[in-house]
């Protein structure tokens, strides 16, 4: 029971250090946050940042799954966040981006 104890208050204080430490110094939370690292951009793979980050297309098919994205050029970015979730962001519709600069009638005609 003394040694769970012990192990259990380790833990406490040092979370509670590190959160005190990284709320008053920028540079300590900066070493210790985990920063987004992007992992598709317009539909292809950076295979640097996947290895580096041990993360398999398979996750992020299955994150566009979740998104309903089907095909990996319909994806805009995959990017994989400080929390360990990826966060996919679907390229715009051609159709939309066609007739994003293009003047509207004002009048109900």
């Amino acid at each position: 029971m003394t040694n769970a104890l012990i192990g259990a208050t380790t833990l406490f204080v040092l979370v509670f250090i590190t959160s005190t430490l990284s709320y008053r110094f920028p540079r300590f939370r900066a070493v210790i946050e985990p920063q987004p690292t992007v992992l598709v951009t317009r539909g292809e793979f950076h295979q640097h940042f996947l290895d580096r980050e041990r993360i398999t297309s398979d996750d992020i098919f299955s994150a566009m799954h979740k998104t309903g994205i089907a095909d990996l050029r319909d994806a805009e970015w995959a990017i994989l966040e400080g929390d360990g979730k990826i966060a996919i962001v679907p390229r715009p519709s051609r159709a939309s981006t066609s007739d994003a600069g293009a003047p509207r009638p004002l009048g109900g005609s």
